[in-house]
């Protein structure tokens, strides 16, 4: 903090410089008019035009602020600005006549930071009417510190670029109550050359006496004094700002509009009626949005959606529209568990469908009522799950491949070398798919008051049922579309009407009455794809970032969001060892306390809370390495229908094994060293791979035998000191065998049943994070800043996303070609999507 502060006074010394007085910008308080009070105390200010770094503070992607002043009266206005505040970034214009014609000072500004300590930079600049009476480019550096939630301290410097005119602001305000805007201010002016004696300053308060209703008054040096009102109405609102004198009568009035941005407002309370909202869940839902050009929805934001319209106590129901909906079996799960805790709070839910397999079926089952489409289909026909083989095609091509297994269920590489399924691949395949059915079988007959047997016979009758055939069999309620339901919803439900609902409206939510940071903060990383140093879960990248998380003094916890198939296992382990040794710490710690027992000093000798809780929440596939990933954890939640465990190793080694001929492909080489050659290969024209020229040696082949059941004992090890099970214990459920999230927690690899949610609630639960207190969720790694794969798809008519992952996962492949590896089947992969 100290450095920072330092360079911004360097900033500031160096641009200042004393030799003209002529004003080349529009200085602090020549904007008294369009400010009601200083910038730090009253909601953003105007959007960084008098200070950038109150921007940090800006939720909405889009509020406009316009102001027209004038003296004596609001009538023939002779002064008006328009600001503009995107998120952290803002625009600004405001004019002035010169003779009869405006001067137009623009600027444009940044912010970056925290709540906490953010800050911000400004460029401006002026239209020719403006240069002709001085005005011209400029820049201010902006500061803003809250601590706590009692004191702002905000700073700016603006200079100009074409003189050495220069400005120094600095305001103090504080607010006697946490969180309750009743703010007292004082600001102050340095222009230039003058001395302290000529400090230009102001005081007054601010106050919101009612949701988005405020009153400001403020006394300025020269005797002049400003009262103005400000009145929310939620996305708009009116203000007026009256500048006196009483000894003169002098006087300035200006009007203000604000239009778009969310903001508190009185009329939630007083004219506020009952309604539902439309939640529309059509489209993917994922993990992460990319910062731009993304609209998706993400799993945390809806879990946030539905949280926030629980505690809304005017929200009394929600209608949800299905259509395209699209969701990994995990995922769709966890969303309607969400549902059904909106349900069980005596609200409303009715689901809207019109093609629905199993799987969305499952999830709308959760409402109340059941509306599909005149012309809609039900296709539940239970779960299938299979797997192709190439071993005839790979003899066919001249392809060589040696399955290095030798663990009953460690099938990952049985596609190559078999026509059909191993003993005990079908085991496990069917285990999986009578645990999917049987979870949801169970849920959607609880929702549906439908029998079992009813469920069972209404499953194996048809291989589908149309909307008329699905109301007979209780499987739907009634026929709509879509377009109707609001005026459906609102007659059967006698409410004032169905409002659209979005992830925007409440991440959008005003903080200007908060501020500081919140001192609990809960770090969610995604670890998600193939167990590798840089692609996949990228784990060089997260292992920084996760060390440093579990040592910062900011996090009161972590969460690690696994949905990986596994792969390398330097890769998994570079995440597990560092929970590891946060155990390690926890071990010390206890030891510590134990010896301190019944001491009134051990409370002082306690390092335990030094030592962050960490919460694994598995996703739809957490097998192999991805479980290597988990083992560590505190506690480990996963969903009915994850896929986990899968304790095992194995390898493969794949070759020509003629292939070269048939393509006529030439290839000499040289060597020294007995092993050099392993691993030679050719390289396809244009697609740099190839595959090895020769099979492994029976000595190479040993040895390889050797590596992979030294890493399962390592692995088996880990375990067993992870999650504190006998190693016996581990060992009979080892053997590479994947278990659904339901069995897992009965043979104890994970705790507790849920999702992404429910591991939030045990991290705070953990972090002592108690009801009611504010936190903040910090979500790693860093999105992505666009994505064009999506767009080129489009264009070509081609799924090069798809391409993309084939290719990458046969580079993969022949980048860990022989070694030992903690991974699931490639056939599982495609169900983490």
């Amino acid at each position: 903090m100290k450095r920072i502060i330092l360079l911004v006074s360097g900033i500031i010394l160096l641009f200042t410089n004393n030799s003209y007085s002529q004003k080349s910008f529009t200085t602090y308080y020549e904007m008294r008019d369009f400010m009601q009070s200083s910038s730090g105390a009253f909601k953003f200010g105007l959007y960084g035009f008098d200070n950038p770094a109150i921007l940090n503070y800006n939720q909405s992607s889009l509020d406009m602020l316009g102001i027209i002043s004038s003296q004596e009266n609001i009538i023939g206005f002779k002064r008006w600005g328009l600001f503009t505040g995107l998120g952290g970034t803002g625009f600004g214009v405001m004019s002035r006549f010169y003779d009869g014609k405006p001067a137009y000072d623009y600027r444009i500004s940044q912010s970056f930071g925290s709540r906490t300590f953010g800050m911000g930079i400004s460029y401006g600049w002026s239209n020719s009417h403006g240069l002709k009476y001085g005005f011209g480019d400029m820049m201010q550096v902006g500061m803003l510190i809250r601590p706590n939630g009692n004191l702002s301290l905000a700073f700016n410097h603006a200079f100009s670029l074409m003189n050495s005119n220069a400005e120094t602001v600095a305001e103090i305000a504080i607010r006697p109550f946490t969180d309750y805007p009743m703010t007292f201010f004082v600001d102050a002016s340095l222009f230039d050359d003058k001395n302290l004696s000529d400090l230009n300053y102001s005081g007054g308060l601010s106050w919101e006496f009612a949701p988005g209703v405020r009153a400001n008054g403020r006394y300025f040096r020269d005797e002049i004094y400003s009262l103005g009102v400000d009145i929310s109405f939620g996305r708009y609102g009116v203000g007026y700002n009256q500048v006196s004198n009483s000894s003169d009568g002098f006087a300035q009035s200006a009007v203000g509009l604000r239009m778009f941005g969310n903001d508190r407002t009185f009329t939630d309370d007083v004219l506020s009626d009952d309604m539902f909202v439309a939640l529309d869940l059509s489209g993917s839902i994922k993990y992460q949005r990319n910062r731009w050009f993304d609209d998706s929805m993400t799993l945390i934001d809806l879990l946030y959606l539905i949280d926030e319209s629980i505690k809304d106590e005017f929200i009394k129901g929600m209608v949800v529209n299905l259509t395209n909906f699209s969701a990994n079996k995990s995922m769709t799960w966890e969303i309607r568990n969400k549902l059904l805790e909106f349900k069980n709070s005596g609200k409303t839910i009715v689901a809207y469908i019109d093609r629905a397999s199993i799987d969305l079926y499952h999830l709308a089952s959760v409402a109340d009522k059941i509306i599909i489409d005149e012309m809609g289909y039900l296709s539940i026909k239970g779960y299938a799950s299979g797997r192709s083989y190439y071993k005839r095609m790979f003899d066919n091509l001249g392809v060589g491949f040696e399955e290095l297994r030798y663990f009953k269920y460690k099938s990952a590489f049985e596609d190559y070398t078999r026509t059909e399924m191993s003993e005990g691949e079908r085991e496990q395949r069917q285990a999986l798919i009578d645990s999917w059915y049987e979870s949801t079988r169970e849920e959607i007959c609880s929702s549906r008051k439908i029998s079992i047997s009813d469920f069972d016979r209404i499953v194996d009758s048809k291989i589908g049922y149309f909307p008329s055939d699905a109301i007979a069999e209780k499987l739907a309620d009634e026929m709509g579309r879509w377009m109707d339901m609001e005026k459906k919803i609102s007659k059967d439900y006698r409410i004032a009407g169905v409002v659209p609902i979005g992830y925007r409206q409440y991440l959008e939510e005003p903080i200007d009455d908060q501020w500081g940071a919140p001192k609990k903060r809960i770090a969610i990383y995604y670890l998600t794809g193939v167990c590798d140093m840089d692609e996949g879960i990228k784990a060089r990248e997260a292992a920084e970032t996760i060390k440093w998380i579990l040592e910062s003094p900011y996090y009161s916890a972590l969460i690690l969001r696994v949905d990986s198939p596994g792969g390398d296992a330097m890769a998994s382990d570079y995440i597990s060892k560092l929970l590891s040794e946060r155990k390690d710490k926890i071990k010390i710690v206890n030891v510590k306390n134990f010896r301190l027992d019944h001491s009134i000093w051990a409370s002082f000798f306690s390092f335990e809370k030094d030592v962050k809780p960490v919460i694994v929440t598995q996703g739809m596939v957490a097998a192999s390495g991805g479980y290597w990933l988990s083992m560590n954890a505190d506690e480990i939640v996963a969903s009915p229908f994850t896929v986990t465990g899968s304790i095992g190793v194995i390898g493969a080694w794949i070759y020509d094994k003629g292939l070269q001929d048939t393509l006529g492909i030439g290839y000499d080489m040289i060597k020294r060293g007995k092993y050099s050659d392993m691993g030679q290969s050719y390289t396809l024209p244009i697609i740099p791979i190839g595959l090895p020229l020769r099979n492994l040696t029976p000595d190479e082949l040993d040895q390889r035998t050797i590596e992979i059941m030294a890493l399962y004992d390592k692995f088996i090890t880990l375990v067993t000191e992870g999650r504190e099970i006998s190693k016996d214990n581990v060992e009979v459920v080892a053997q590479g065998r994947i278990w659904t999230g339901v069995d897992a927690k009965k043979i104890g690899l994970v705790d507790k049943i849920g999702g992404l949610d429910d591991a939030i609630k045990v991290a705070k639960e953990k972090a002592g994070i108690k009801e009611g207190e504010r936190y903040t969720i910090d979500e790693f790694p860093a999105p992505k800043m666009f994505d064009l794969i999506p767009f080129i798809s489009n264009m070509v008519g081609i799924n090069v996303e798809k391409t993309k992952q084939e290719i990458n996962t046969l580079d993969f492949l022949l980048q860990n070609n022989g070694k030992p590896m903690p991974m699931l089947s490639i056939d599982y992969w495609d169900i983490i999507k």
